[in-house]
């Protein structure tokens, strides 16, 4: 009897474990809309809009434990309880960049942060964000890469590395 209890018990708190971690549970994006540039990193390939040299691309980013520990003890500030229970369940953050193939740069237009049930918990649209460089190895020249290397050009840049 008290075995059964016991396994009684423990399925209910791994159940309810896995169904509150927004990194298991609801983090995971439609693979028909959105394709992997690297682990909890996708782009939304359906959605590319190319003008010249620079490409509009959204992000998907999965947020993981060690994100949310981070924001939890430096971004959120203690006193702010509000903002603290809000991002309690922060789970992903879609975002649209630009990058400009030519020169290799990027640019952040606009970010929405979303909790596991899919709730907005914070949107902004920067107007005048400034271009920046991809970090070489970084995540996002990946994204550069796959995106804006031609394969011809994409042989050419792994020539150079050898």
């Amino acid at each position: 009897m008290k075995r059964k209890l016991f396994l009684s018990i423990l399925i209910v708190f791994f159940t309810v474990s896995f169904m509150s971690s927004p990194s298991i549970c609801f983090s995971e994006p439609d693979s028909k809309v959105w394709e992997s540039f690297q682990p909890r990193f996708y782009y939304n390939k359906t959605n590319l809009l190319k003008s010249s040299n620079i490409i509009s691309v959204w992000i998907y980013v999965i947020i993981n434990d060690d994100v949310l520990r981070d924001i939890r003890n430096g971004k959120i500030k203690k006193n702010n309880l509000n903002m603290s229970r809000k991002y309690q369940y922060y789970d992903h953050i879609v975002c649209l960049y630009k990058i400009d193939c030519k020169n290799k740069l990027i640019k952040i237009e606009e970010f929405t942060d979303y909790d596991d049930q899919g709730n907005i918990l914070d949107q902004q649209k920067s107007n005048n964000s400034n271009w920046t460089s991809i970090i070489p190895n970084g995540e996002m020249e990946d994204l550069y890469s796959k995106l804006c290397l031609t394969p011809n050009k994409l042989l050419e840049k792994i020539m150079e590395i050898i």
